[in-house]
């Protein structure tokens, strides 16, 4: 990815089907504590471009998570199978 941070935002806007620049703001947060997440779950220190890919699919499902009031973690299934770490 290019701008990765961009990109990633777009990518995420055309998974929700979000046309404007509304929830940009909201998003981006979003990004970046998916990022973080990873990087910390998979214990990383910069994100490999195999797994940056699927950074706007956890997004757009942590958005929706979020637009439902919910709190459960929708990255768990990625680290777990992706991460090989064994949940605490």
């Amino acid at each position: 990815m290019g701008d990765n941070k961009t990109e990633m935002l777009e990518a995420t806007k055309l998974l929700l089907g979000i046309n404007n620049n509304e929830n940009d703001n909201r998003i981006l947060l979003l990004i970046d504590e998916v990022t973080d997440a990873t990087l910390f779950r998979c214990r990383l220190d910069v994100m490999p471009r195999q797994i940056e890919g699927f950074i706007p699919t956890l997004t757009a499902r942590r958005f929706i998570v979020a637009q439902s009031n919910g709190v459960k973690s929708v990255t768990e299934e990625f680290y777990t199978k992706h991460c090989q770490i064994k949940k605490d």
